[in-house]
């Protein structure tokens, strides 16, 4: 990612490769950056039209592979063995 190679190498650029100015990090390049937010955009579309489900656009299930229902299924207070289930 380019602000981790501006790190390494001063004279390398920090800003993002698909030219929108901002400084790119992993989550701006991969999520948050204009040029693969439409992509983003349309997958999550068509996912929706496919399953016939609202299915809105969130970088977990994008980026980490979540699905809707261990959304839906999770709250900020379950632990982890709770929503895995416990170790055989």
């Amino acid at each position: 990612m380019p602000s981790r190679l501006n790190k390494i190498d001063s004279s390398s650029s920090d800003l993002c490769w698909h030219g929108c100015e901002q400084v790119g990090t992993l989550t701006h390049m991969l999520w948050h950056c204009p040029a693969v937010k439409s992509f983003w955009t349309e997958v999550f579309h068509s996912v929706s039209l496919m399953m016939n489900i609202d299915f809105s656009p969130r970088s977990v299930v994008g980026l980490l592979g979540y699905r809707a229902a261990q959304l839906l299924l999770c709250s900020p207070v379950r632990t982890c063995s709770e929503i895995l289930g416990s170790p055989v």
